[in-house]
């Protein structure tokens, strides 16, 4: 909800709750769909280019512009985990190409000691223990307090 209450102009209806069935676990998730403003488009290009009548999940040179400590810290609280004294950020919808480039833009913006490693034979961003606290400085004042825990609080 915290997510939607920041886009809320942005969205064509109000959230929808679903759930699923995952490795024996129940979860729960919220759901919203923003309206097709052509502004939104570039934000669209960043992560998708149209190849063959098909729309293709990549990272373009551009999303470099457009990473702040709020973009990390609404993609940790999405899309992250923490593990141990480090931090999983999920990419698996991309390429290993696309990964690293990614990986390369935290580094470069941020400082963050980042490598990628396979899960399930997909790519994820793993930050290193090293530069767990700066991760945790970047993201900590734009994320909702209901997910700290992600950050071990």
């Amino acid at each position: 909800m915290f997510s939607f209450n920041y886009l809320s102009l942005l969205c064509e209806s109000l959230p929808k709750g679903q759930s699923s069935i995952r490795r024996g676990k129940i979860l729960f998730a919220i759901s919203f769909r923003t309206r097709s403003y052509p502004f939104l488009l570039k934000i669209h290009n960043l992560f998708y280019k149209k190849i063959n009548d098909n729309w293709v999940k990549y990272i373009s040179n551009d999303l470099i512009f457009f990473l702040s400590p709020r973009v990390l810290a609404f993609w940790f609280m999405d899309d992250g985990a923490k593990a141990g004294t480090s931090v999983y950020l999920h990419t698996k919808g991309f390429t290993l190409v696309d990964v690293y480039k990614l990986a390369g833009m935290l580094h470069y913006k941020f400082g963050l000691n980042v490598t990628v490693q396979i899960h399930d034979n997909r790519p994820v961003i793993y930050i290193k223990a090293k530069s767990f606290q700066l991760f945790k400085s970047l993201v900590m004042p734009h994320m909702h307090s209901s997910m700290y825990y992600k950050l071990g609080m």
